[in-house]
């Protein structure tokens, strides 16, 4: 996994108080990330995916009741880390491709 993405996640996780919940959080994105990777889902998929646990970790890190404005404001903030995730993925798909197509020719 790329480090850029790693950081990006921690800080998604950073308010969610509960490590139980945070390692669930972490595995169910790694999962997404893999399915994405091993192209058993197509990127639309993977968004929306990406998008709904987001949204729900941003939520349950508010703490606070959600009003209009807020939910606002985190569907924005999900949507940015929706959009750097997927560049990453994207960079880290390239990456497999032509690292597993140059082992082929050895």
């Amino acid at each position: 996994m790329l480090p850029e993405l790693v950081n990006i996640i921690t800080s998604i996780l950073a308010f969610v108080d509960d490590p139980a919940l945070r390692s669930h959080f972490a595995m169910t994105i790694n999962m997404i990330r893999e399915a994405y990777l091993s192209g058993s889902a197509d990127e639309q998929e993977i968004k929306s995916d990406l998008t709904s646990i987001i949204f729900e970790i941003l939520k349950i890190s508010s703490r606070k009741p959600i009003d209009e404005a807020k939910k606002k404001e985190l569907q924005k903030k999900t949507q940015d880390y929706v959009d750097e995730i997927m560049d990453l993925l994207r960079v880290e798909m390239t990456t497999r491709k032509y690292a597993f197509g140059l082992k082929r020719f050895r």
